[in-house]
């Protein structure tokens, strides 16, 4: 029996009852009778994730890259080399692997081609499933933004809620409003495209501080500017 789970789990859509894992010893198992009995089916593969496609094909997630297996996880052939994958789907023949180096890899042809379908690099993956209708969804962190919520005294209405920023990532250090209901942010920032007016006085450069202040309405500035190569923090 397996007594001890590693963390990868994967279902047969098609054969009721049979489910696939990585154990403590990081063998693979599985069990035809959901889950009661394990059989030991392969060991020496180190697999962080697993997805069975159409015919009771597994492939798992390696640290190089894919692997498949046609004999229900006993032996395994190696795929092509894509580093630093975190995740591995499959629905039917469409098995997709997502990369936080590169972005998500798509195979229709049982595991021999993986052209990359969405080049999102160095970013970090938070969710890749199938939704609706064979919809593919995955949630990456692209970057980091400034974001403002005002509510109404007591806290349980919002008044509004906005959110402003570059391509890159910026911080929040501080916030505080004035006697007018200016709301001041002071972070900082690595975006060039950071928003402020033509006039400011100093421009962005690999790492800016900036300070900004939004209207009481918060769908304008008031002002807003920039302090290049100045780190700021809490």
């Amino acid at each position: 029996s397996l007594k001890d789970a590693y963390g990868a789990l994967a279902l047969d859509p098609a054969q009721n009852g049979t489910v696939y894992a990585v154990g403590g010893d990081l063998a693979v198992y599985r069990s035809t009778d959901a889950g009661r009995v394990w059989e030991r089916r392969s060991a020496g593969v180190l697999i962080g994730a697993m997805a069975v496609a159409n015919g009771g094909v597994v492939y798992g997630m390696t640290p190089e890259g894919v692997v498949k297996s046609t004999d229900g996880a006993a032996t395994w052939k190696t795929g092509p080399i894509m580093p630093g994958l975190s995740a591995v789907i499959a629905r039917g023949d469409t098995v997709l692997a997502a990369s936080s180096s590169t972005g998500i890899y798509r195979s229709t042809d049982g595991g021999i081609t993986w052209p990359l379908v969405l080049d999102v690099s160095s970013r970090t993956l938070h969710a890749l499933f199938f939704g609706a209708n064979g919809t593919a969804v995955a949630a990456f962190t692209v970057s980091k933004d400034v974001f403002v919520a005002k509510y109404a005294p007591g806290g349980e209405t919002l008044l509004f809620a906005t959110y402003f920023g570059g391509r890159n990532d910026e911080n929040v250090i501080a916030i505080a409003t004035d006697q007018a209901g200016n709301i001041a942010i002071v972070g900082g920032t690595y975006s060039p495209d950071f928003p402020t007016p033509p006039s400011a006085p100093f421009g962005p450069g690999p790492y800016s501080a900036f300070v900004s202040v939004l209207n009481p309405r918060g769908d304008g500035f008031v002002f807003s500017t920039l302090v290049k190569d100045v780190y700021v923090n809490a």
